[in-house]
């Protein structure tokens, strides 16, 4: 089952970097078995924050990759229905 990361602001570079190469081998996030682990670094002040380091470890198979893909977009509708949901108002 497809888990949903949520990736913080300090490893957004580093995940749009795994996107780029992942699109330039024509591989779809939703075709591939992602290993994310952290890596520890330093800001500019010294303070320690870790990083997340995104690797493809494993392809799905077609079938496999659909599911995926047709998961992603399920939980997405999900969330733009609850934005709605959230949006409208209730008297009291």
């Amino acid at each position: 089952m497809p888990v949903i990361v949520r990736v913080p602001v300090s490893s957004k570079l580093i995940f749009q970097r795994y996107l780029t190469r992942l699109v330039g081998k024509m591989i779809p996030i939703s075709g591939v078995i992602t290993k994310i682990t952290l890596e520890k670094a330093t800001n500019k002040t010294g303070q320690p924050y870790s990083q997340y380091i995104f690797e493809a470890v494993g392809t799905l198979t077609p079938e496999e990759a659909a599911n995926a893909k047709a998961f992603g977009q399920k939980f997405i509708e999900l969330l733009n229905d609850a934005e709605v949901d959230a949006d409208v108002d209730v008297a009291v």
